[in-house]
């Protein structure tokens, strides 16, 4: 299998009129390829923004257990 190198993701595709374009199963295998290495460098980039926000931690909890950032539980204590 070879590596893919992802330099930037763009979210549009022109279509490309005559002989030039690109088969259906062309673009398939494209996308095959492309698609798993995308999903993980997103993946990425959700876990360090985690890793990094200053709302990680208990204002999170605190968040999901009240869905306003009220109280919290009901004894108040973290999981």
């Amino acid at each position: 299998m070879s590596d893919v190198i992802i330099e930037s993701v763009v979210s549009r595709v022109r279509v490309v009129d005559g002989a030039g374009g690109l088969s259906e199963q062309t673009l398939r295998s494209i996308v095959a390829a492309i698609l798993p290495a995308v999903q993980q460098m997103l993946a990425h980039q959700r876990q360090v923004a985690s890793e990094t926000s200053t709302r990680n931690g208990y204002l999170d909890w605190m968040e999901g257990e009240t869905g306003s950032g009220g109280s919290g539980g009901s004894d108040g204590a973290m999981p």
